[in-house]
């Protein structure tokens, strides 16, 4: 073989070598990377469905009672394609925690939800008839949802309902959003188990009694399920009670004040009358206007009538004795009244009394008030 061919054969040799060489060190090199590859990309699934999963709370009542009312502080686990449920089991047991996205809720009461910790869901008591005022833990049940709150209502002690504000099944509905008054509605779990009626507190209850009161003589205040008020009142007429049986509550209307805590009405009231000219205050003829002025009395008696057509309220000892004897008396055509409750001579006067019987005695005693006034 001549020398020419030697070389380009053994040239030709030495370039397959080479490109050999290249071409294991390029697979090896796709191996390498293929791997690093796989590895990260199941890191990256890996860390992704840890991403995806949602968290539920995680509890049992049996184990923990907050699990019934403070679903939000207790422990949290991953839901994977699951979803989260609330579930009470007919006995008063609660469950909260993560469904897998094969299996379902077998319990007698399960609400699911799916969202990050939605299991929140309040637990009421859900019932209605006759053995609904006294709850009992089989009438526990989950609420459809976590925005629900429970309700309460009903007419008498054994025609009670309770159930939650999303419940559209019911033939007595409360919705979260109702204006009506019988519907008494709470966002705690296990808040709507009061009675039709209930004894909250005690007050002094009388009707005549301005004066300083004894404890002792204190009766039980009685509420209803719907009335959250408690504490009492003291009107300035010298009327005591329990503040939730004063129809209206205790306004500028009611004139009266309020206190919280048991027997808090016993401080004693200045007993008062209104004293007022119909020539200068507008609403002394009808006896309830806002700007009728008032004075102090502390014999306790008040009086209201009319003399020469002006009408006249006032303490009793503020009129003449012939005016007071005129007053107790009854004298016509004065249609004088007397009273002994604080701030009680507000009867309605009548205009239209006779003023041809009056005379001069009568305008005198009327200017007699009329100083007293002053």
């Amino acid at each position: 073989m001549p020398w020419e061919s030697v070389q380009l054969t053994k040239v030709g040799r030495s370039e397959q070598s080479v490109e050999e060489t290249l071409h294991t060190k390029r697979t090896r090199t796709m191996r390498g990377l293929n791997l690093i590859i796989a590895v990260i990309t199941t890191l990256v699934f890996s860390q992704l469905d840890t991403s995806l999963a949602i968290q539920c709370f995680n509890c049992t009542s049996t184990e923990n009672e907050n699990c019934i009312t403070n679903a939000s502080g207790q422990s949290t686990v991953d839901c994977p394609n699951g979803n989260c449920f609330t579930s009470t089991d007919g006995k008063g047991t609660v469950t909260r925690g993560c469904f897998a996205s094969e299996t379902t809720c077998t319990e007698t009461n399960c609400q699911t939800c799916n969202g990050d910790k939605c299991n929140t869901n309040a637990v009421c008591y859900n019932c209605t008839g006759d053995s609904c005022n006294t709850v009992a833990a089989a009438m526990l049940s989950a609420c459809a949802t976590d925005s629900s709150k429970c309700f309460t209502t009903g007419t008498s002690a054994t025609n009670m309902t309770r159930g939650c504000t999303a419940d559209t099944s019911l033939a007595y509905k409360c919705p979260a959003d109702t204006t009506d008054t019988s519907c008494a509605i709470c966002d705690a779990s296990q808040c709507n188990k009061v009675t039709y009626q209930r004894t909250e507190g005690s007050c002094i209850t009388c009707t005549d009694c301005a004066g300083s009161q004894d404890t002792s003589k204190a009766a039980a205040c009685t509420l209803l399920y719907n009335q959250a008020s408690s504490g009492c009142y003291t009107t300035t007429a010298g009327a005591r009670g329990c503040l939730g049986s004063l129809e209206g509550g205790c306004t500028d209307a009611t004139t009266c004040t309020s206190c919280t805590g048991d027997n808090c009405n016993t401080a004693g009231q200045e007993f008062q009358c209104l004293a007022c000219l119909t020539s200068e205050v507008s609403g002394c003829w009808s006896g309830t206007g806002t700007d009728i002025p008032k004075v102090a009395c502390p014999n306790g008696t008040c009086f209201s009538g009319i003399w020469n057509g002006l009408g006249v309220r006032d303490c009793l000892t503020a009129g003449s004795e012939l005016m007071q004897y005129q007053c107790e008396n009854k004298v016509q055509p004065y249609g004088c009244e007397t009273c002994k409750t604080s701030l009680c001579n507000n009867v309605k006067l009548n205009g239209a009394s006779s003023l041809s019987q009056m005379g001069v005695v009568g305008l005198f005693l009327g200017l007699l008030v009329v100083l007293r006034s002053a």
